[in-house]
């Protein structure tokens, strides 16, 4: 993900998460995404997205984040759900792929 976001969107994302500002995460199985609602800087709240694609086997890799924030695609936002589940299952999650059977037990 830090590919994809630049330095100071990471810093946030990573922070937001550690503040616990994800209120709802959940698994959407038909478009292999994470869905979630964050509680941003200035209050408001944001429902980013993150799609993954799959790798082959059971591992899911990043695709692609959108946003309703300003920023729309691959902010802050999508980086916290991808942190906050990283968080979640102890930093075991981003190997080389996202396990998808690992990721729907965490989020369902």
């Amino acid at each position: 993900m830090l590919a994809v976001v630049d330095n100071r969107s990471y810093a946030r994302g990573v922070r937001y998460a550690e503040q616990h500002a994800v209120v709802r995460m959940h698994w959407d199985d038909p478009e292999n995404a994470r869905a979630g609602t964050v509680h941003g800087r200035d209050g408001d709240f944001y429902q980013p997205v993150a799609y993954f694609r799959e790798l082959g086997g059971a591992s899911l890799g990043f695709a692609k984040g959108k946003c309703d924030c300003p920023v729309s695609f691959n902010c802050e936002h999508v980086l916290t759900t991808m942190q906050e589940v990283k968080m979640m299952d102890e930093g075991n999650l981003f190997g080389a792929g996202l396990n998808a059977e690992r990721i729907r037990e965490l989020l369902t």
